[in-house]
Order: C-alpha cells, then sequence, then structure tokens
C-alpha cells in the first residue's frame, strides 16, 4: 500500500474483487469486531471474542488504528457490540457501514472517527436518515491546522 508499487497492488486487487464480485475491507486495517457472531477478524493477535465485553448496541466505525485498538480493546467499559478499522477504504468506507449499522435493528448507537469521506452527499442523507431513530457520534479528525498536518502526512504515507 506504500508508493506507487503499492498504490498499483491496491488497485490491481480491488480489479479483481470487483470482477468477481468481493467486497475488501481495507487495505491498512486492524479488522473488524462483532460479539453478537462472535467474530473477531484482527490483523493482530487477540486471544477470543469472549475477551470482549458483550456489546451494548454500539457499533464503531473507525479510520484510525490508534483508536480502533483503544476504544475496542482497551476500553470494554464501552461495550462496543461491532466495530470496524476502515484502513485505506479502497472499496467499502464509512457510508457502507453506515448504512449497515443504520439498518441493523441491533444497534442502537453509531459512533464514528473520521479522517476523510469519500462521498460526502451519500454521508449526509444517511445520517440523517439514521439519526431519526438512533443517535450518531462523530470525532472528525483534522480540523485544526495540527490535525490537518497530521492528516496529510499519513495520507502522504499511503501514497
Amino acid at each position: 500500500e506504500v508508493g506507487k508499487e503499492g498504490k498499483k497492488l491496491e488497485g490491481e486487487v480491488l480489479k479483481i474483487a470487483q470482477r468477481n464480485g468481493i467486497r475488501i475491507v481495507g487495505p491498512n486495517t486492524q479488522g473488524i469486531v462483532n460479539t453478537g457472531a462472535n467474530l473477531v477478524a484482527l490483523s493482530l493477535n487477540f486471544p477470543t471474542v469472549r475477551s470482549l465485553s458483550r456489546g451494548k448496541g454500539i457499533a464503531f466505525i473507525c479510520q484510525t488504528g490508534y483508536f480502533y485498538w483503544d476504544w475496542v480493546f482497551r476500553h470494554p467499559e464501552l461495550g462496543l457490540a461491532k466495530a470496524i478499522d476502515l484502513g485505506n477504504m479502497s472499496d467499502l468506507s464509512h457510508t457502507d457501514f453506515l448504512q449497515n449499522f443504520g439498518d441493523d435493528p441491533q444497534t442502537q448507537l453509531i459512533a464514528l472517527q473520521i479522517e476523510e469521506i469519500h462521498d460526502g452527499a451519500r454521508f449526509l442523507e444517511l445520517s440523517r436518515r439514521i439519526t431519526e431513530t438512533k443517535p450518531i457520534i462523530a470525532l472528525k479528525a483534522g480540523r485544526t491546522q495540527s490535525g490537518v498536518r497530521a492528516i496529510a502526512k499519513v495520507l502522504s504515507q499511503r501514497c
């Protein structure tokens, strides 16, 4: 995923996936957790889903691995039922999971950590619809000058 060669490989993988009807989370993702389905699919070793608290209907959509690990594993008292780290979003993005969690009757609240949004119009439309029935809490990175520099550094490392 780093440099021109990495971007080229990422594009090739995406084309193969699209041709075969496969969706991709990432690359550069920490993984997915769904405590209700006993699913822990992580890039790093973690004991079991039993190590996590049983969720309280909170779904977390994250774009930064640090926030993901901190919220999911260092703060189990949050009671996250579902968590996804999006990574580079070559295919699936905030809006895909926002729609999924918005339509999920078990999800009572959606928390987001956002660096960038690929489809702002769709994101706003979904957010308006979903907040009629459940709250959405969002943390947007890169709003201050130092935040913009930090995001630019991360994005430049991905290109």
